[in-house]
């Protein structure tokens, strides 16, 4: 065999026995001695899913003197083939001791192994090497070194290494970009964007990813306009409707996804399942099997990611046999996500039991498996069954979040289980888990209703920001226990922090109007017939042995007055108006911004 011959064998080879053939006649005509012919049979042999990847190796240990190729060959195919970024640093070093010279293709691949190893230290010293061997000026190896920095957290340095650069090219721009996209700089990055003097789809793409995140839908959407505009592509469209489905603006992506499918635009499975995920968020089942159909169509149906999501919506929207039918189709291919949809679904729609058998199927139980059931257990006031699985959990050495500890509280409420209540508001002390509006809310409630005030108080004054719902919480539990002198204090300081208590409202339509009614209102203009109502609907009840519930009522009045307050709540009204406008059987349905009054 000569050395002319070596490529066009080569490209014949369609079995592993034809590379055996041609490695046997290299070694008998001492052609694998030939650099040249070496790293040909290397870079072939490495590019080849026919030969073992042994073969190059044993080549490259019977090679004297590699030159530059070789190894730059080599150490690729150990990152890029092996996924072994370690190895090929440490054939560097080699390379290093036998003294060869490196070339202008050796460093791209080095620091691209130290951005899959996030090994900023490393990278360091081949930016040192860089500089030594005379490299820093080439754009190639520029511009991996900036982007191993923003891989790496280090902005400032791949700013530094972006701006000594001579020449910037497209790749400079876009991995600048990229860098403050992933770190979510929203200044620097337009600041990089604005001064592009050519404005590719990718940066594009990347500024629609970054306002996406932090919900600046408007300004992703004026840069999609404006791509319109030139070559829009698919991954457009798909941040587009992404962006809409990350900051709930549901309606708006499926109206997207509907031009995007009217362009002739390609669709895949990762624009399919930001619409499955838009359709569960508004619970648009039907819809849903409109996109399911299609992912059927175009081949995407099978991708887990797009199982989970489809497993979400059927669940969400109560239709578990769906639900069902995907997960069991699924097999082993489902991960974590679907199993916890799935059993999420079955407590949506009751289905206790069937949700218990499929969490203690479950072969590894992730902290959301566990806060999902102790949930269920708690919605579905199986409060015992709460409290015991929360233990279970805590035996499993699980840490808890927040949904398992809200959960759990509430469940010791309902229970007046007072001393495993303070052992979860211990835990949550010893472990310095954070303390937010929702978990500090559940324990004053769970306070106040067991009557230990001080405790609740002491949560309260804890808090260095406390929402709405907190204020409402610890004045409505010192009403409760007629704590009124701390309630007078409360509501001084609530008046000056500038809280303001969200008003009852409650909505009911009639007609094809909604009527909204506030506490006390007496506005609407056919107020006196609805007071009228109340009055024939109160005397009614009263006949048929009804008791006003006056513990509704937390002010420092009488009875008496308790009694009247009662029927000036908003939803009465609503009631009383829906008894006057809509004939039967139509029901009357009511909606309210707040709980429903128990009374």
């Amino acid at each position: 065999m000569k050395v002319w011959t070596l490529d066009a064998a080569l490209q014949r080879c369609q079995w592993p026995r034809h590379f055996r053939e041609i490695l046997s006649q290299t070694i008998l005509t001492g052609l694998i001695s030939d650099p040249y012919t070496a790293s040909k049979l290397i870079n072939f042999f490495t590019r080849s899913s026919l030969v073992p990847f042994d073969y190059s190796l044993r080549i490259f240990d019977h090679l004297h003197n590699p030159n530059p190729f070789t190894w730059n060959t080599i150490m690729r195919a150990h990152f890029e083939l092996q996924n072994n970024p370690h190895q090929a640093i440490t054939l560097y070093k080699l390379f290093l001791a036998k003294h060869a010279k490196p070339d202008n293709y050796t460093y791209p691949i080095l620091l691209q192994c130290c951005a899959a190893r996030v090994s900023e230290f490393e990278g360091r010293e081949l930016h040192a090497h860089v500089v030594r061997f005379g490299f820093h000026q080439d754009v190639y190896v520029r511009n991996t070194l900036i982007n191993l920095y923003a891989i790496c957290g280090r902005m400032s340095s791949a700013r530094q290494v972006f701006e000594e650069s001579p020449v910037w090219d497209l790749v400079s721009w876009n991995t600048v970009l990229a860098g403050y996209v992933q770190a979510g700089n929203v200044e620097e990055a337009e600041r990089v964007y604005r001064g592009m003097p050519e404005r590719n789809t990718i940066a594009s793409n990347s500024m629609i990813v970054l306002f996406g995140k932090k919900r600046c839908v408007k300004k992703a959407r004026r840069i999609l306009d404006k791509v319109q505009g030139r070559d829009m592509d698919m991954v457009s469209w798909n941040a587009m409707v992404s962006c809409y489905e990350q900051n709930e603006m549901c309606e708006e992506a499926l109206v997207l996804f509907v031009e995007m499918k009217a362009s002739g635009v390609t669709v895949d499975e990762i624009v399919v399942v930001s619409v499955v995920s838009a359709c569960s968020r508004i619970l648009n089942a039907e819809m849903g099997r409109l996109v399911h159909g299609l992912a059927a169509k175009v081949g995407v149906e099978d991708y887990v990611s797009l199982k989970n999501a489809l497993i979400h919506l059927y669940s969400s929207c109560g239709e578990i046999v769906d639900a069902q039918r995907i997960f069991d189709d699924g097999g082993v291919f489902l991960d974590q996500i679907s199993w916890n949809s799935m059993i999420s679904g079955y407590l949506r729609c009751g289905s206790i039991e069937d949700a218990e058998k499929l969490f203690y199927s479950m072969a590894e139980k992730e902290v959301v498996s566990w806060s999902s059931m102790i949930s269920g257990y708690a919605q579905h006031e199986c409060f015992s069954e709460a409290l015991a699985l929360f233990q279970e959990m805590q035996l499993h050495g699980v840490k808890p979040d927040e949904t398992a500890l809200v959960s759990a509280i509430s469940a010791c409420t309902h229970l007046a289980a007072l001393d495993i209540g303070k052992w979860i508001h211990a835990y949550i002390n010893i472990n310095k888990l954070q303390v937010n509006t929702i978990l500090s809310t559940t324990l004053i409630d769970m306070y106040v209703k067991c009557g230990c005030v001080e405790n609740a108080l002491e949560v309260f004054y804890a808090m260095e920001e406390n929402g709405v719902s907190t204020w409402n919480a610890i004045i409505l539990g010192l009403e409760m226990n007629g704590n009124w002198s701390n309630v007078l204090e409360i509501r001084g300081i609530m008046a000056q922090h500038g809280v303001v208590k969200t008003p009852g409202c409650s909505m009911i339509e009639a007609n094809g109007l909604v009527h909204e009614f506030l506490v006390g209102d007496k506005t609407h203009p056919q107020i006196s017939d609805i007071e009228h109502m109340l009055d024939e609907v109160s005397a009614k009840l009263k006949i048929e042995g009804y008791v006003p519930t006056t513990s509704e009522i937390s002010l420092d009045i009488d009875d008496e007055e308790k009694e009247i307050a009662l029927f000036k709540h908003s939803e009465k009204f609503a009631v009383a108006f829906g008894l006057i406008t809509i004939a039967p059987p139509t029901p009357i349905r009511v909606m309210k911004n707040l709980r429903i009054c128990n009374d």
